[in-house]
């Protein structure tokens, strides 16, 4: 009995070790993430372009107006984790000149929809996170200030910084053809402002839609006489619920990638996963005289008859898939046939 009391109190005190340890390293990397931002939003003071760059801003941006500035410094996040501290031309802000690129520490995080410092632009500021626990980094009266989150005052505003690329918000550009954005969305967005949302689903996707007869041109015409049948082929892809967060955004991404990050970006794209709460409902073809069918196949064919009774009738025949959520799929020069008819 004195042998397993010794134990379970060995036990405990491995516990409440383990507990303040990982609460003192949590404490830590935030300190040192905090530090880290400060310290390189301090430098954006003593920031002064090139002679070239200032000669290039006034060359393809021109003189500013109202009296601003040729240039400004800015800390602008371009992922989750990653930042650069930049000059850019006030005129023509596709002008930078890169200062510095920096990483924050493992496991901490800039919120979403937050985007850095500009330099000058006071009570604003970016809140950094670590399992639970937030930070807050913002340019303060005269100075970079620091506090926990708790402490913040409420009038710092943390969504109006510089305009970054979609990860630089945290959000995820979703292409348009296969997935819909979902939550909130950021049209600000330098490379996808339509289609920067804070996560993306699937959408049913057409993947052929052709008919008998065939037709014979790019643009997908068919020509047949009043009372000809046409039947019309299709597949469509079966829905998985909701897809995995892209965490890169190229094969190179992956490769320059180290494995460290690769093994914490893949635990993070597992635990973000989504049960699958959707699946195709119905396949809508509209034959493009006012008549419609409705099929439940996610390949299959169809006959409809034309008539016109006039010299020629033009129709569009076109194809979607509908989820039991009302998702549809695009519709695009891919989901669509022109049938010209000729009159009797």
């Amino acid at each position: 009995m004195r042998v397993l009391k010794i134990f379970f109190s060995f036990v405990f005190a491995l516990l409440i070790l383990g507990s303040l340890s990982w609460l003192s390293w949590r404490e830590i990397q935030l300190y040192r993430a905090i530090s880290q931002v400060r310290s390189s939003a301090r430098k954006m003071r003593e920031l002064q372009p090139s002679g070239q760059f200032s000669q290039n801003c006034l060359i393809y941006g021109g003189s500013p107006v109202d009296s601003q500035t040729l240039t400004r410094t800015q800390l602008r996040f371009i992922s989750n984790k990653d930042y650069v501290l930049e000059i850019v031309c006030q005129t023509n802000e596709s002008l930078r000149q890169l200062v510095e690129e920096a990483t924050l520490p493992m496991l901490v995080n800039k919120d979403s929809n937050q985007s850095g410092l500009i330099f000058g632009q006071k009570q604003h500021g970016v809140t950094l996170s670590i399992l639970g626990r937030t930070g807050v980094v913002y340019e303060g009266e005269s100075f970079i200030q620091s506090a926990t989150r708790y402490r913040v005052d409420d009038g710092l505003i943390l969504d109006q910084g510089p305009v970054t690329a979609c990860t630089g918000y945290g959000f995820t550009c979703c292409d348009e053809t296969y997935q819909l954005g979902q939550n909130e969305q950021n049209t600000q967005a330098l490379d996808c402002p339509k289609s920067c949302y804070e996560s993306c689903i699937e959408k049913p996707v057409i993947l052929s839609f052709h008919s008998l007869p065939s037709y014979s041109s790019a643009e997908k015409i068919i020509q047949i006489q009043s009372g000809e049948q046409v039947e019309f082929f299709y597949t469509v892809n079966d829905i998985q619920g909701d897809l995995l967060t892209r965490r890169f955004a190229s094969q190179e991404e992956w490769s320059d990638t180290s494995w460290s990050e690769k093994l914490i970006r893949v635990i993070e794209s597992f635990f973000n996963q989504q049960p699958v709460t959707d699946s195709l409902e119905k396949i809508i073809v509209s034959f493009g005289d006012k008549e419609t069918a409705e099929l439940s196949d996610l390949q299959g064919s169809v006959v409809h008859t034309y008539t016109c009774n006039q010299r020629l009738c033009v129709y569009n025949a076109t194809i979607q898939a509908m989820t039991k959520n009302k998702i549809t799929s695009s519709l695009d020069q891919d989901s669509s046939i022109q049938i010209q008819v000729q009159g009797q």
